[in-house]
């Protein structure tokens, strides 16, 4: 499977657990989604996913929050301290936003 059918297939699992309301698969879907976004080198759209599943991991109590940390801090060794906080200066405020936006993208390498 491409990384593009993986990302088609995790954005199709994070909307429907936010269509059910399902917070521990929709972390879980937002922290694959943020390592598929990793693979192919969209740090812009894995960081906020990565913020979101840490966020909702975190909030549900959740002890996988603790791997979701790892791959943020798997990001910040690849990135380099200076290039990863601008990252973070640019999309952390946003993350919400960001990740709505790529979830109502298209794929048009399908």
């Amino acid at each position: 499977m491409s990384s593009v059918d993986d990302i088609i297939r995790l954005k199709d699992r994070v909307e429907r657990a936010r269509q059910e309301g399902d917070k521990g698969s929709e972390g879980d879907g937002l922290n694959e989604l943020g390592i598929a976004f990793e693979k192919s080198q969209e740090y812009d759209k894995a960081l906020p996913c990565y913020l979101l599943a840490r966020r909702i991991r975190e909030e549900l109590k959740d002890p996988e929050a603790r791997l979701t940390q790892s791959n943020i801090d798997r990001l910040i060794a690849a990135l380099g301290g200076k290039r990863f906080s601008q990252l973070m200066r640019r999309v952390g405020p946003r993350a919400d936003k960001v990740v709505e936006k790529i979830l109502k993208e298209k794929i048009l390498n399908s």
